[in-house]
């Protein structure tokens, strides 16, 4: 059954605004899972570093750098930008402006995986997940946090071509995209808290 079947209308065959399409609630079902998940493990990084003996992250480690992984999170939380962007110039029946701003979104969340990639890559010549407790904490964040960024892309670029005919799918696709990365986003950010700056504390 279409939503349009579902869905009550007003005058001129709009919904009303109170009323969200199932596909927006889907979205926020998934970020809601996806946030406890999240919350688990970083709930996971405290109960190890507070259980461990010894210094954390274990010596000869030193606390993890903070400009380069703090360039690259600030690179993928910009990406909220355009993403905002594409939702207004949707629901104004904008499409040409809408594409650009998701080209824009996907673009940026490209380079964050590959100067997230790097950042990794030279960590794991330093330690690796099976080395300790913190090896594998980090790890598991930094590459759920990163898969989650990937799907986000691929959805991105699926928007993209959703706007190629704006329809009222193409605007919830779009919508739903942006919520997405704004998520993605707001990980990012505790992420870099968590792993970057706590350890210092």
């Amino acid at each position: 059954m279409s939503s349009s079947a579902v869905t009550p209308r007003v005058a001129g065959g709009e919904a009303p605004p109170s009323v969200r399409p199932t596909g927006w609630w889907g979205m926020v079902i998934l970020i809601a899972t996806e946030s406890t998940l999240f919350a688990i493990l970083i709930s996971t990084y405290f109960y190890l570093r507070f259980t461990s003996d010894g210094a954390w992250p274990p010596r000869p480690l030193a606390d993890p750098k903070l400009v380069n992984p703090l360039v690259v999170t600030l690179v993928l939380v910009a990406s909220s930008v355009p993403a905002s962007l594409s939702a207004r110039a949707v629901r104004d029946g904008r499409s040409a402006r809408a594409r650009l701003a998701l080209v824009a979104t996907v673009v940026l969340g490209i380079v964050f995986l590959i100067l997230q990639w790097l950042l990794v890559d030279s960590s794991l010549e330093t330690f690796r997940p099976g080395d300790h407790a913190y090896g594998s904490i980090f790890y598991t964040l930094i590459g759920l946090h990163a898969a989650h960024v990937a799907f986000g892309v691929l959805l991105g670029a699926f928007a993209v071509l959703r706007t190629v005919r704006l329809d009222r799918t193409a605007v919830l696709t779009v919508r739903v995209t942006a919520l997405y990365v704004h998520f993605v986003n707001v990980v990012a950010v505790l992420v870099f808290l968590v792993l970057y700056l706590s350890p210092r504390g």
